[in-house]
């Protein structure tokens, strides 16, 4: 009986520590280019192979002009036939978040919000920024220097032909950015009910030892 309690204890830490675990999902690095490019709507990829709770998102960029930016989840579009490649599909509802970007002659740095609380089952997904009245530049490294950290997948967005040459829609963005995605895995009930049996084996070896 005795070690029985003792694996039921076993197992109810190893799923209390499952429960606490929370990092980083998406994490680039800082860029070390010293080159720039405009503002523009911009898409990462990631993939979560367990049902996971974001938490926070961070862009590194350079402030140009004060104002709002906008962090959104979209779904994702396998295959498309006309860009050969995956693409955003559409946003998920409720996930918007918004993060203020300060004045011209603030410091580079990373910008975004760690307050969130967005659940997500396994999949793959795209985390999408855009500024609706603010401006920024992110600095990049080009997709061959071999000294960047690699980078999710990355889009921009075109929604008008001029001054761009190119049909509205999501394109290679060519150029590897900053990117930071915080999460925590959220237990399935099997776990949380081997947690709460481990609980009960802890309680029932103290009332023996008593």
């Amino acid at each position: 009986m005795k070690s029985k309690v003792l694996g039921l204890l076993a197992v109810g830490l190893l799923a209390a520590g499952h429960l606490a675990s929370a990092g980083t999902i998406v994490d680039t690095g800082t860029p070390l280019s010293t080159e720039f490019t405009g503002i523009i709507d911009r898409a990462g990829q990631f993939t979560l192979s367990t049902q996971t709770r974001i938490t926070g998102f961070e862009r590194y960029l350079i402030p140009r002009s004060p104002g709002t930016a906008e962090f959104r989840i979209f779904t994702n579009s396998p295959d498309d036939p006309v860009a050969g490649q995956d693409l955003p599909g559409a946003p998920i509802a409720d996930l918007l978040a918004t993060f203020a970007i300060p004045a011209l002659g603030s410091p580079a740095g990373w910008y975004g919000v760690s307050d969130l609380n967005w659940l997500l089952g396994p999949g793959t997904y795209w985390m999408v920024t855009s500024s609706p009245d603010a401006f920024w530049r992110s600095p990049f490294c080009s997709a061959s220097d071999a000294s960047c950290l690699p980078s999710p997948v990355e889009l921009e967005a075109v929604y008008t032909d001029p001054p761009d040459d190119r049909p509205v829609g999501w394109y290679p963005a060519g150029a590897r950015t900053g990117w930071r995605l915080q999460g925590q895995p959220v237990p399935e009930p099997g776990t949380l009910a081997l947690l709460g049996f481990g609980l009960a084996g802890l309680g029932l070896s103290r009332r023996r030892k008593a």
